[in-house]
């Protein structure tokens, strides 16, 4: 009877203990802080009102912090025109987000790219507002993207030494 007490007892302790620990399900930073700011957008690819932009190229957002990945999808991260959503899908990689069209968009037209305000960071921050911008794509000769992508630099650079292994 004393084991099934002290057991029970130890358990209530457990669950005071764990409670106490969970704080509004935001993420604890540095110094015990808690995340309350929103992220918002620093990049975005192609730029707004940008032309000549490939058929077949993808679009992307760079965000100020790292977005949680189940809050963004092709629901939320779309290109669109005439009320019309291209189908694709959308990849996050940290603070990055890109959607990729299933197919090449159409030559010469004028496309609106959207985030949903809903889109959220690792603390669950939202965006809060839509954030759009638009973009025409190429028509004729330039409308694909033929050109092969090529190396700028290295890291570490050809023939360096004294590289860590690690």
């Amino acid at each position: 009877m004393k084991r099934i007490f002290l057991t029970g007892a130890i358990i209530a302790c457990a669950c005071i203990m764990l409670t106490s620990c969970i704080q509004d399900n935001r993420s604890i930073g540095a110094g015990g802080t808690t995340d309350t700011t929103a992220p918002s957008i620093l990049t975005k690819t192609p730029a707004n009102l940008a032309t000549g932009v490939a058929i077949n190229g993808s679009i992307s957002v760079s965000f100020t912090e790292e977005i949680d990945p189940s809050t963004i999808d092709s629901s939320k991260f779309y290109v669109s025109t005439g009320g019309t959503a291209a189908d694709g899908s959308v990849v996050v990689d940290g603070r990055t987000a890109t959607f990729n069209p299933s197919s090449s968009l159409s030559e010469g037209v004028t496309y609106t790219a959207t985030v949903k305000g809903t889109v959220a960071d690792l603390a669950g921050n939202e965006l809060g507002s839509d954030y759009t911008w638009t973009f025409t794509t190429a028509s004729g000769a330039n409308a694909v993207d033929t050109i092969a992508p090529t190396v700028i630099s290295t890291s570490p650079v050809s023939g360096g030494t004294g590289i860590a292994a690690n």
